[in-house]
């Protein structure tokens, strides 16, 4: 719904830290949720200057508008974003302080080629699915904890339970994530 998208992207705002000045290169599709809510409606309810490249696979040109609009924030699928560092100048990327990946596992490869081409630039990697507006977790700056999908969001309610049982998992046992929004929790209690 539209309230799940605005809290969505309310949650995204307070889990990143925005700066003037910012802006963010834009190529993910805008059919899907990722697209749609990271890089088309988050930069203009933020206020970030954004800029557009229709063609994600054009890891070339998506170099150059970085370079050439001085994005700080770059925001993809791992694919994506390993296609476009590949064939990027060290000085293309110069700019960019955020790099917020989602929509699959982020490789440590990924991470080495970051930190070992642009140690200044921070790796934000996430967990999201459409369903839920798309964002569930993501690092925040200042608590990065490398291959994982980061903290849950603000509004969401989680619980660990297991795939076969559907009890909740104790401790830090590993099991199936289910995810709801707390204004989904407070409605259904009124």
């Amino acid at each position: 719904s539209h309230g799940n998208l605005l809290a969505n992207l309310r949650d995204a705002t307070e889990a990143i830290r925005f700066r003037q000045g910012d802006a963010i290169i834009g190529f993910l599709p805008p059919f899907h949720a990722f697209g749609l809510t990271c890089t088309l409606l988050l930069p203009l309810l933020a206020g970030l200057k954004v800029v557009f490249h229709p063609i994600p696979t054009e890891a070339r040109a998506l170099a150059r508008l970085i370079a050439a609009f001085r994005c700080t924030l770059m925001v993809g699928t791992p694919t994506f974003l390993h296609a476009i560092l590949r064939v990027a100048k060290d000085e293309q990327l110069a700019t960019l302080r955020l790099v917020v990946t989602g929509a699959g596992k982020c490789p440590e490869p990924l991470y080495q080629t970051l930190a070992r081409r642009w140690p200044h630039t921070v790796v934000l990697e996430g967990y999201g699915i459409t369903e839920c507006s798309p964002v569930v977790s993501v690092n925040r700056e200042d608590q990065v904890r490398h291959c994982t999908i980061g903290r849950l969001l603000p509004s969401l309610r989680h619980a660990i339970v297991d795939p076969e049982t559907g009890a909740r998992v104790p401790g830090h046992r590993g099991g199936m994530l289910l995810v709801r929004s707390y204004r989904a929790l407070l409605e259904r209690d009124l």
